[in-house]
């Protein structure tokens, strides 16, 4: 009898201990992950609504969403495993070097920011920020979507979003799709 506990202890344990780690290594997945998101975001998976839970340092929290990032990353995801994509990026841009999230991922990178913008992780923001200059037109829309929803939704987050300098880029981008830059947000080039 004692031994039959122990057994399903240790096999439950192995089932949560693969969910909890299911996510962590979302690097070395980007091709499959990318594709996914490619095939999610294009309907080719199915369209419709659902809910996710967002895993954050802050606790759980469970949105209602689209399919797109269940598809891809399932319904419940850590965002702490999602950060790692975001700041192979923006490395990927800032030195020129290939990684795993160089080259033509917009829309994986895309939906990830999304995803991250809203756990509202304040260590997000600098990450988002950085990819409003990516040379990926849906990757810098929704980089400035997602922040310029981060602005309203708290004073704090705000504050530290008013500081950001959005490129004329990223506002054409998320103007693109009818999303208008608050009067509050600066546009490099504006005086």
């Amino acid at each position: 009898m004692m031994y039959k506990i122990i057994s399903i202890a240790f096999l439950t344990l192995l089932v949560l201990a693969g969910n909890c780690f299911a996510q962590n290594d979302l690097l070395s997945r980007v091709p499959e992950l990318q594709e996914t998101a490619r095939q999610a975001v294009g309907g080719a998976k199915g369209c419709g609504k659902g809910t996710i839970i967002l895993v954050t340092s802050r606790g759980e929290i469970q949105l209602a969403t689209g399919l797109d990032p269940i598809h891809v990353f399932g319904r419940k995801i850590v965002v702490a495993d999602l950060l790692p994509l975001l700041k192979a990026r923006v490395e990927a841009n800032r030195t020129g070097e290939q990684n795993p999230m160089s080259g033509e991922v917009g829309n994986l990178t895309a939906l990830t920011v999304s995803i991250v913008a809203k756990s509202q992780e304040t260590e997000a923001i600098s990450l988002i920020a950085a990819l409003l200059e990516d040379k990926d037109d849906k990757i810098r829309d929704a980089s400035a979507i997602s922040l310029i929803n981060l602005a309203e939704v708290s004073e704090d987050l705000r504050r530290e979003i008013e500081q950001i300098t959005f490129p004329k880029a990223a506002v054409i981008s998320a103007e693109g799709r009818g999303v208008k830059l608050p009067t509050w947000a600066k546009v490099k080039g504006d005086s």
